[in-house]
Protein backbone atom coordinates (compact mmCIF):
# COMPACT_ATOMS: atom_id res chain seq x y z
CA UNK A 1 0.00 0.00 0.00
CA UNK A 2 3.41 2.49 0.32
CA UNK A 3 3.53 1.99 -3.61
CA UNK A 4 2.59 5.14 -5.43
CA UNK A 5 -0.04 3.45 -7.59
CA UNK A 6 -1.48 0.52 -5.55
CA UNK A 7 -4.05 -1.71 -6.44
CA UNK A 8 -7.51 -0.22 -5.22
CA UNK A 9 -8.55 -3.18 -4.01
CA UNK A 10 -5.87 -3.42 -1.14
CA UNK A 11 -7.62 -0.28 0.68
CA UNK A 12 -10.89 -2.26 0.91
CA UNK A 13 -8.92 -5.69 2.32
CA UNK A 14 -7.24 -3.25 4.79
CA UNK A 15 -10.54 -1.70 5.80
CA UNK A 16 -12.21 -4.92 6.32
CA UNK A 17 -9.53 -6.38 7.81
CA UNK A 18 -9.11 -4.00 10.17
CA UNK A 19 -13.57 -3.75 11.08
CA UNK A 20 -13.07 -8.06 11.65
CA UNK A 21 -9.85 -7.36 14.11
CA UNK A 22 -12.40 -4.65 15.91
CA UNK A 23 -9.86 -1.96 15.49
CA UNK A 24 -11.08 1.41 16.38
CA UNK A 25 -8.87 3.25 13.33
CA UNK A 26 -11.85 4.89 12.43
CA UNK A 27 -9.84 7.32 10.60
CA UNK A 28 -7.30 5.19 8.77
CA UNK A 29 -10.46 2.59 7.68
CA UNK A 30 -12.87 5.19 6.09
CA UNK A 31 -9.70 7.10 4.77
CA UNK A 32 -9.28 3.59 3.00
CA UNK A 33 -12.64 3.27 2.25
CA UNK A 34 -12.82 6.37 0.38
CA UNK A 35 -10.21 5.88 -1.71
CA UNK A 36 -11.47 2.43 -2.49
CA UNK A 37 -14.47 3.90 -3.30
CA UNK A 38 -13.39 6.18 -5.61
CA UNK A 39 -11.33 3.42 -7.88
CA UNK A 40 -13.55 0.49 -7.70
CA UNK A 41 -16.70 1.32 -9.82
CA UNK A 42 -19.92 0.63 -7.60
CA UNK A 43 -17.79 -0.69 -4.50
CA UNK A 44 -20.92 -1.80 -2.65
CA UNK A 45 -18.60 -3.81 -0.32
CA UNK A 46 -16.90 -0.40 0.37
CA UNK A 47 -20.15 1.05 1.30
CA UNK A 48 -21.09 -1.83 3.64
CA UNK A 49 -17.55 -1.76 5.48
CA UNK A 50 -17.95 2.42 5.86
CA UNK A 51 -21.50 1.71 7.13
CA UNK A 52 -20.23 -0.74 9.93
CA UNK A 53 -17.49 1.88 10.69
CA UNK A 54 -19.84 4.80 10.92
CA UNK A 55 -21.92 2.39 13.58
CA UNK A 56 -19.60 1.81 15.68
CA UNK A 57 -18.48 5.36 15.68
CA UNK A 58 -22.16 6.04 16.92
CA UNK A 59 -23.03 7.97 13.70
CA UNK A 60 -26.39 5.96 12.65
CA UNK A 61 -27.36 8.32 9.89
CA UNK A 62 -24.03 8.34 8.19
CA UNK A 63 -24.43 4.21 8.20
CA UNK A 64 -27.88 4.01 6.97
CA UNK A 65 -26.56 6.62 4.33
CA UNK A 66 -23.78 4.18 3.61
CA UNK A 67 -25.96 1.27 3.24
CA UNK A 68 -28.35 2.94 0.65
CA UNK A 69 -25.89 3.59 -1.44
CA UNK A 70 -25.00 -0.02 -1.37
CA UNK A 71 -28.64 -1.05 -2.31
CA UNK A 72 -28.82 1.61 -4.79
CA UNK A 73 -25.87 -0.19 -6.34
CA UNK A 74 -26.83 -3.43 -5.93
CA UNK A 75 -30.44 -4.44 -5.10
CA UNK A 76 -30.11 -7.75 -4.17
CA UNK A 77 -27.12 -7.29 -1.75
CA UNK A 78 -28.76 -8.74 1.07
CA UNK A 79 -26.99 -8.54 3.86
CA UNK A 80 -27.09 -4.54 3.28
CA UNK A 81 -30.89 -4.82 3.20
CA UNK A 82 -30.77 -7.03 6.57
CA UNK A 83 -28.24 -4.40 8.19
CA UNK A 84 -30.41 -1.32 6.48
CA UNK A 85 -33.72 -2.92 8.02
CA UNK A 86 -31.82 -2.58 11.39
CA UNK A 87 -30.84 0.60 11.33
CA UNK A 88 -34.58 2.06 10.38
CA UNK A 89 -36.08 0.38 13.15
CA UNK A 90 -33.40 1.91 15.35
CA UNK A 91 -34.13 5.72 13.96
CA UNK A 92 -37.70 5.05 14.52
CA UNK A 93 -38.27 4.24 10.23
CA UNK A 94 -40.61 1.39 11.03
CA UNK A 95 -42.53 1.40 7.78
CA UNK A 96 -38.91 1.30 5.79
CA UNK A 97 -37.43 -0.99 8.30
CA UNK A 98 -40.38 -3.81 6.80
CA UNK A 99 -39.94 -2.77 3.46
CA UNK A 100 -35.97 -3.80 3.93
CA UNK A 101 -37.05 -6.87 6.12
CA UNK A 102 -38.97 -8.07 3.17
CA UNK A 103 -36.72 -7.22 0.47
CA UNK A 104 -34.09 -9.43 2.51
CA UNK A 105 -36.25 -11.96 3.03
CA UNK A 106 -37.05 -12.21 -0.73
CA UNK A 107 -33.38 -12.41 -1.63
CA UNK A 108 -32.85 -15.01 1.29
CA UNK A 109 -36.01 -17.10 -0.59
CA UNK A 110 -34.80 -16.43 -4.01
CA UNK A 111 -30.95 -17.47 -2.92
CA UNK A 112 -32.33 -21.01 -1.49
CA UNK A 113 -34.60 -21.59 -4.18
CA UNK A 114 -31.65 -21.15 -6.57
CA UNK A 115 -29.11 -23.74 -4.40
CA UNK A 116 -32.43 -26.11 -4.15
CA UNK A 117 -32.26 -25.95 -7.68
CA UNK A 118 -29.02 -26.11 -8.64
CA UNK A 119 -28.22 -29.35 -5.88
CA UNK A 120 -31.23 -30.99 -7.48
CA UNK A 121 -29.66 -30.21 -10.88
CA UNK A 122 -26.57 -32.10 -9.92
CA UNK A 123 -28.36 -35.34 -7.72
CA UNK A 124 -30.17 -35.53 -11.43
CA UNK A 125 -27.23 -35.52 -13.45
CA UNK A 126 -25.27 -37.81 -10.98
CA UNK A 127 -28.00 -40.59 -10.82
CA UNK A 128 -28.85 -40.09 -14.79
CA UNK A 129 -25.27 -41.23 -15.14
CA UNK A 130 -23.87 -37.86 -16.26
CA UNK A 131 -21.65 -36.48 -13.40
CA UNK A 132 -19.10 -38.04 -11.07
CA UNK A 133 -20.00 -41.45 -9.23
Amino acid sequence: MHDPDPFPYLYYIHAAALLKQRSQDYTVILKDLALAERSIPACSLCYLAQSKAHQKMGERDAATADLEKAVGLDSTFSEAWYRLASLYDQGGRHTEAQQARRRFEELKEDKANRETEMLRDVFLKTLGGEGPP
